[in-house]
């Protein structure tokens, strides 16, 4: 039939779906409060239904408390109200694991500015709180509940076999790494932006899932039902494995982390290197409670560095140029999120940036700053140089690598194991400056304490049976 004889055809379509009803349901969990360091918990009882996860999410309400009145409080530049969630767990109605995620909040810090573009911050992630500030008092927060775990960003309808028993398990993030307190802007220099407020504790209430539940036609729900009971049926999703190490404030002789538990497929790896509080007034950055302690350090750390898996190199040679291989790590890491093809959406995160984004909007900085009216640091500086704050250059790097044998997003990756263990080798820069924990006037010349987090994401298969579940990675 020709194009312009289907536009001849009239009439109501005929109903072909096989969806009987769909709705929301809410899911509450255990308790309805909790504070920093509890395990919230949420069993999902969803009988006979499939869940849509992609249309589903985590509300509650959050409310933080600081030591100052007429502040303000904020997750941070690319903190968000992920940054409540230390790690996360999913176990099976069997008890079976099917993902945890450790240090969660700062795998969202790296990876959420990443792999969404400007666009989705505004609309689907407004809820999170994403770069945001609040005023102290009581805030709705609603997470994508495909945020929370690459098993609910499947893409497909999580089968009842599964989903009806499964239980969630989130462990708060300590207080004083979830927000801090900032001061409202006059409008005027000096900004006293940080450390003048501790963000002393949190609560969260009112806990709840809303899944989107499906309801299919019987014939349809039996015969995925026969399906299940005799072959099973196979989820394959994404796990991450985090490791890291404290180097103390020499990374200039070089320093390698290493990850050889074993896994069949690893797909790609991330780390970032921040700046620690070393538990004193002098000679250190801010302590966790007056900064945001998931960024990375303000200008890029690293001199030099090279990826290992094996016996084989990412690249074949080192990173280095001139002790600021800041452009090339940036490409290499956008390889590593299919960002560089030019052919996809665009990532929220640049190399530079003219603006401060969330802490003065509007506001282009140009020229060379008073260091002691900003208390992130600025060190004289132009924007132009060393980036500004929510860039890659400035404060938000993170090195990724590609691991996978093909680009079109197979199950193509690489074995891991301790025969061949994946090491990431790198060496700092010189000394850095950084504020003092407790002042906006005095640097420090040393360079500070390090923390290295890598993040490896690697392949886990499910096989979902009646009564049981299979998990492989």
């Amino acid at each position: 039939m020709s194009d312009l004889a289907s536009k001849l055809g009239y009439g109501v379509p005929n109903d072909t779906s096989i969806v009987v009803n769909r709705t929301i349901k809410k899911h509450k969990f255990l308790h309805n409060e909790y504070n920093p360091g509890d395990v919230a918990t949420c069993t999902f009882v969803s009988g006979t239904d499939y869940i849509d996860t992609r249309r589903s999410y985590l509300s509650f309400e959050f409310k933080s408390e600081i030591n100052v009145t007429d502040r303000m409080f904020a997750f941070g530049v690319h903190g968000s109200a992920c940054n409540i969630i230390k790690t996360i767990c999913i176990y099976a109605r069997s008890g079976d694991e099917l993902c945890r995620i450790e240090d969660f909040n700062l795998l969202s810090n790296m990876m959420l500015p990443l792999k969404h573009e400007h666009d989705w911050f505004n609309r689907q992630g407004a809820g999170m709180w994403f770069g945001d500030r609040i005023y102290n008092s009581k805030q709705t927060c609603i997470i994508p509940m495909y945020i929370l775990s690459p098993l609910f960003g499947y893409g497909r309808l999580l089968p009842a076999a599964l989903v009806s028993g499964m239980r969630v398990e989130i462990t708060l993030e300590s207080a004083d790494k979830v927000t801090f307190g900032t001061k409202v802007w006059t409008g005027t220099f000096p900004l006293d932006e940080f450390g003048v407020a501790d963000a002393t504790d949190y609560s969260v209430s009112d806990v709840y899932f809303n899944l989107e539940v499906v309801k299919l036609g019987d014939s349809i729900r039996m015969a995925m039902d026969e399906i299940i009971s005799t072959k099973g049926v196979e989820l394959v999703y994404s796990g991450w494995h985090h490791a890291f190490t404290e180097p103390g404030n020499d990374m200039q002789s070089g320093v390698d982390l290493t990850i050889s538990d074993s896994y069949t497929r690893a797909l790609r790896a991330f780390a970032r290197v921040r700046p620690l509080h070393n538990g004193s007034q002098t000679n250190s950055v801010h302590k966790d409670s007056q900064r945001d302690s998931f960024r990375g350090e303000h200008i890029f750390p690293i001199a030099e560095y090279v990826w290992r898996l094996g016996d084989r190199y990412y690249p074949d040679t080192n990173i280095k140029n001139g002790g600021r291989p800041i452009i090339e790590s940036y490409v290499h890491t956008l390889n590593a999120v299919n960002q560089y093809d030019g052919n996809r959406w665009q990532s929220y995160l640049p190399l530079l940036r003219d603006d401060w984004n969330w802490q003065v909007t509007g506001i282009t900085m140009s020229g060379s700053l008073n260091t002691a009216g900003i208390g992130l640091g600025y060190d004289g500086f132009m924007p132009s140089f060393v980036g500004t704050l929510g860039s890659y250059t400035r404060d938000s790097h993170v090195i990724g690598v590609d691991l996978t044998r093909d680009s079109d997003e197979t199950l193509s990756g690489r074995p891991v194991n301790n025969v061949e263990p994946l090491t990431l080798s790198l060496k700092g820069n010189t000394n850095r400056l950084e504020y003092q924990a407790d002042t906006t006037t005095t640097l420090i010349t040393a360079p500070p304490l390090r923390r290295l987090d890598m993040f490896m994401e690697y392949a886990k298969l499910v096989r979902v049976f009646t009564d049981n579940v299979q998990v492989e990675k």
